[in-house]
């Protein structure tokens, strides 16, 4: 009888665990969707020229990535390495693509800290993309301006910073 009780926990946890993640999935993928659609608005009001749009598109976006988008980036590391979601590490890459005009150096760097735990995977759907340079460029700047303390426990450093200079080559 203990060991179905057991038994019973675990899966409630397990099932309580996989809700979580798929609730937080969900809720990246909004912000993610957000960013897209404010970012949408600012190119728009560019093209036309409109000052007054794209002052407020530039404010909106400027206050949404500080608000909602960088604080969910370490929610993103953790389940892109944890489950390799093909589905939502794509939208992170439309985002970085979408995004190519922002300053802000947080993407960067979580997309480094994705490379670092999955490095095959990430190469494999940055291949994909369709504009893989904006992309490489944004894990390049990352990974190469990782902390040395934080370098040291990256077990490979070396020999991932070697296959993303030969991914950078190749481009060229």
């Amino acid at each position: 009888m203990k060991n179905i009780i057991f038994i019973l926990a675990i899966l409630f946890a397990v099932s309580a665990n996989a809700q979580n993640d798929l609730a937080e999935r969900d809720s990246i993928v909004k912000v993610f969707q957000k960013v897209i659609t404010l970012q949408d608005v600012f190119f728009k009001a560019v093209e036309r020229n409109d000052m007054a749009v794209i002052d407020k598109a530039r404010s909106q976006l400027e206050s949404y990535f500080e608000d909602h988008y960088d604080a969910i980036l370490p929610k993103l590391v953790k389940l892109v390495c944890g489950t390799k979601d093909v589905g939502l590490f794509s939208v992170f890459l439309k985002v970085l693509i979408s995004t190519e005009n922002s300053a802000d150096e947080e993407p960067s760097y979580r997309l480094a800290e994705i490379y670092a735990c999955q490095p095959d995977f990430t190469l494999k759907l940055i291949d994909k993309c369709s504009n893989k340079k904006i992309v490489l460029d944004d894990l390049s700047f990352g990974f190469l301006n990782i902390p040395m303390e934080k370098q040291k426990k990256i077990k490979n450093y070396e020999q991932l910073k070697e296959g993303l200079e030969k991914e950078l080559r190749n481009l060229r």
